[in-house]
């Protein structure tokens, strides 16, 4: 297994910079934590280029899982992926919460929304738009301004299509986007206490959507948040990277719920297309009646249990252990 070093330079504290330290300060490896900043559509990363650039041979070990694509796009860093130190924090915390609150569902959509970013503000605009934002089940731990929205509406569309989205993200007649929401939610290192305080609204909800970190970028990242309904056997929807769900499924070995969602909305590159499909689809089940919601929860709960015991018995460690060298 791999062994975490003093050599250690925390990504964060890159973030809000945007610049690493010194190259000369650097130690020959080094350790990147959380995710490393924005990656574009070519892959580039400002942090990773600069590294790249030096001369200085650096092996880099990232905190997520990537493939020859991203080595070809850095090729003078050694680059690895420190998957252990994302068990230990993000995987294997969860296996101490071996109960959880039995499903009764009475909630259509459960949505935590933590730290402010571009995607989860995209996320809370759509669902406040589309009237599937329930403040007793939905969280939204920031403030924003509606023209914040349409720069980010600008940022990704042309003027013709900017003129159609517009209208299902922002709502400059509502003060929604001055409001905190946080369900009773404290920040804890520790994921299953995390749980805790969301597990009751958890259960009673049909489906779990997440924001996943950073979901306009353009490579795949891994966090806990999944894991949170996996845990307590729910439905979940990420909007995350694009083709996120491939890399869930083939470098972790989780399935997703075929039988009721189309994940279509997946391979789309555009992040404000790409949420616009997800969440419009979830609305034609928000006319569902709560009996209709559990008949079709119970249509998925073989793979629920798949889920569940893949997380609980670490069957994400053999299937990745196909392709990272332990």
């Amino acid at each position: 297994m791999l062994a975490i070093t003093h050599n250690i330079f925390c990504m964060q504290k890159l973030i809000g910079y945007n610049s690493l330290p010194s190259i000369e300060l650097l130690e020959n490896v080094i350790y990147l934590y959380d995710h490393i900043g924005n990656i574009d559509s070519n892959l580039s990363n400002q942090s990773l280029q600069k590294l790249n650039d030096s001369n200085r041979n650096f092996t880099v070990y990232l905190p997520f899982m990537f493939d020859n694509v991203l080595e070809q796009r850095y090729p003078n860093l050694n680059l690895k992926y420190h998957y252990q130190d994302q068990f230990n924090l993000d995987f294997y915390p969860f296996e101490q919460y071996n109960t959880h609150h039995p499903k009764n569902i009475k909630n259509f959509l459960y949505s935590f929304n933590g730290g402010h970013s571009v995607g989860r503000r995209l996320l809370v605009s759509i669902l406040h738009n589309l009237q599937l934002f329930n403040k007793k089940y939905c969280s939204k731990n920031f403030f924003f301004n509606w023209d914040n929205v349409y720069g980010d509406l600008e940022m990704y569309l042309t003027s013709d299509e900017l003129e159609f989205y517009s209208h299902w993200f922002v709502d400059y007649d509502s003060d929604f986007n001055n409001q905190t929401i946080n369900l009773g939610y404290q920040k804890n290192s520790r994921h299953h206490i995390n749980l805790k305080p969301q597990d009751k609204i958890l259960s009673e909800s049909f489906v779990n959507l997440i924001a996943e970190t950073t979901p306009t970028n353009y490579h795949f990242y891994l966090s806990e948040k999944a894991f949170y309904s996996i845990v307590t056997r729910g439905l979940f929807l990420m909007y995350a990277q694009p083709n996120w769900y491939d890399w869930f499924e083939k470098y972790y070995g989780f399935k997703k719920f075929t039988k009721i969602f189309n994940y279509d909305f997946d391979k789309e590159q555009n992040p404000v297309k790409r949420i616009f499909l997800l969440v419009t689809q979830i609305n034609n089940f928000a006319k569902l009646k709560l009996h209709d919601l559990h008949d079709l929860h119970l249509l998925e709960i073989d793979t629920i249990e798949y889920n569940y015991n893949h997380l609980m018995n670490k069957g994400y460690e053999r299937v990745l252990k196909q392709f990272v060298n332990y």
